[in-house]
């Protein structure tokens, strides 16, 4: 017994890890997929802008395609009297990868220098600088939904600086507008962003990537009656949506579109929480809501006019009408009072109509019908006058009266 207990203890073990490493394995992928479309940013190193042979996917084939467009009046690097300046993709094969000591451009303007001069600094700026004017103007070169040169530099003595910050003090450094005391930590700057997204892919993390959470948020009431259908919506334009709902409600249709239709359960007093998980390319936010099903509000009685009849006429009390908020058919009740008149015949009738809806509001209203009689009695069958001798008889005749 004792090896077989051993046995399922083990297998128990072995699903729980394996469950366990499944759902990290998930939650890893999502979140990957998240920096992947995010933060693949795109830089190439010296070298890689350097490889001239242009045929493939590489550095090199892309500058020679794109350079013309992207830099219609050649690419320039420097500042003030001491500039750098490069014409074409092939002036830029021709100077890359520059090699030597960090250092300040001699004064005046280098044009399409090629490997007579040489200045590491030099040409960490202009691998930079081609990256950033790619990305900005093609979309396609990294990711479309940010710019590099808006990105925000991790640690070191710039953290904090964008790309584009740190490349305007590079090239204030590199044609000596500041003091080039600034050029060791802006080279190492420069050469860390260019080594940061080589090719398209994270190689370090010296820029800070930090993907936007999308806004998660949606519209719809936040109290509801019982019983009834709700439809709640989210801002248009994500990946993707998945609602949830726990307490006294369930919903009715696909949980995976931007529009939920919720059903409230029929208890009164209760609540339910909406829950909204929002997809902007592989990056999510989740956002919910409680909502109260709840009816406080009576129902809305309407009788007809009071009357007054004649005591021969018909008692007919008039139909009322009803509108409640959450229950289209409340119950309906009623109770009459009697209040005797001046006379027999006279009197007057309330009758009062409850409505009770299904949480337990209840309201009256009232119809009264007083009854009269104003119509005198009508008397038949009187006999005509007649004059008659002394020793005949007195005859009356017989009415009768009717009213």
């Amino acid at each position: 017994m004792k090896k077989t207990f051993t046995l399922v203890s083990f297998c128990i073990t072995f699903f729980a890890l394996l469950f366990s490493s499944q759902t990290a394995f998930s939650q890893a992928s999502e979140q990957n997929s998240c920096v992947i479309n995010h933060c693949q940013f795109r830089t190439q190193t010296q070298g890689g802008w350097g490889q001239c042979h242009v045929n493939g996917n590489n550095p090199g084939t892309y500058l020679a395609n794109n350079f013309a467009a992207a830099f219609p009046t050649g690419l320039t690097v420097g500042c003030g009297s001491k500039t750098l300046h490069l014409t074409s993709a092939s002036a830029v094969c021709d100077f890359l990868p520059s090699g030597t000591k960090a250092r300040p451009l001699p004064g005046g303007q280098m044009i399409d220098p090629g490997q007579t001069y040489r200045n590491v600094f030099a040409g960490q700026v202009v691998a930079l600088s081609l990256s950033v004017g790619f990305d900005e103007h093609n979309p396609s070169f990294g990711i479309p939904v940010a710019l590099l040169k808006d990105q925000i530099i991790a640690s070191g003595p710039y953290a904090g600086w964008t790309i584009e910050m740190l490349l305007i003090e590079a090239n204030k450094a590199l044609g000596g507008c500041i003091s080039a005391n600034f050029i060791p930590a802006l080279h190492s700057a420069v050469s860390s962003v260019n080594e940061n997204f080589v090719d398209g892919t994270m190689m370090g993390n010296f820029i800070v990537c930090s993907p936007p959470s999308p806004i998660c948020s949606f519209n719809g009431a936040n109290q509801v009656c019982p019983g009834s259908s709700s439809v709640y919506t989210a801002p248009a334009g994500m990946s993707g949506y998945l609602w949830s709902v726990s307490g006294a409600a369930t919903i009715n249709g696909p949980t995976n579109s931007q529009i939920v239709n919720v059903i409230a359960g029929n208890g009164c007093n209760t609540n339910f929480v909406l829950t909204l998980i929002v997809d902007s390319i592989g990056c999510t936010s989740t956002c919910s809501q409680t909502v109260n099903v709840i009816d406080n509000t009576p129902p809305v009685v309407t009788c007809g006019p009071d009357l007054t009849i004649e005591c021969s006429d018909p008692i007919i009390f008039s139909v009322p009408s009803y509108l409640d908020n959450c229950d289209a058919n409340p119950t309906i009740s009623h109770a009459d009072v009697t209040t005797p008149g001046n006379c027999p015949q006279a009197s007057s009738i309330t009758r009062t109509w409850t409505a009770t809806d299904a949480c337990g509001n209840s309201s009256t209203a009232s119809q009264t019908i007083t009854i009269v009689d104003t119509t005198a009695p009508v008397i038949t069958g009187v006999g005509a006058s007649a004059t008659i001798q002394c020793d005949q008889p007195v005859v009356w005749s017989s009415p009768t009266a009717t009213d």
